[in-house]
């Protein structure tokens, strides 16, 4: 006996549908990737904006320091002047180079106590920083 066993060879339905989710499956993951993106954007922007804020309070801090305590602190009037017409991020960058300043001073007013107690101990009783003998530029120096 013979059967009915009909084959189907068409398979352009299948190959259609296969397209059409590789399709979506690569616009979805170029969304996700734009997403991605415009976060990262985002996040940059508010980051920077974050620190622009910060370094103008940062100057503002400076300025309300300097107004008050300037010249006790012995910086010249017109100094003072001209600083506090400044905008608040160039009074923070000017702000962050005087306390680096007084830092390194700070270090060297150390250095040099260190270098006249050690002459001191060692039997060389200098006069301190610059003269004849102890402290820095002259005489024989402590190094640690």
């Amino acid at each position: 006996m013979f059967a009915y066993n009909p084959t189907v060879n068409d398979q352009s339905g299948q190959i259609i549908g296969q397209g059409m989710v590789g399709a979506a499956q690569t616009n979805a993951d170029t969304m996700r990737q734009v997403g991605n993106d415009i976060g990262s954007v985002i996040t940059q922007f508010a980051g920077a904006y974050a620190a622009d804020k910060a370094l103008q309070a940062k100057g503002s801090a400076y300025g309300d320091f300097m107004k008050r305590h300037g010249q006790q602190l012995g910086f010249d009037p017109g100094y003072l002047e001209d600083f506090l017409k400044r905008d608040p991020r160039e009074q923070a960058m000017i702000g962050d180079n005087i306390i680096g300043m007084q830092n390194t001073g700070n270090r060297l007013m150390g250095l040099n106590y260190m270098n006249q107690q050690a002459n001191l101990f060692s039997g060389n009783r200098g006069s301190g920083a610059g003269g004849g003998g102890g402290g820095i530029g002259g005489g024989d120096s402590f190094t640690f």
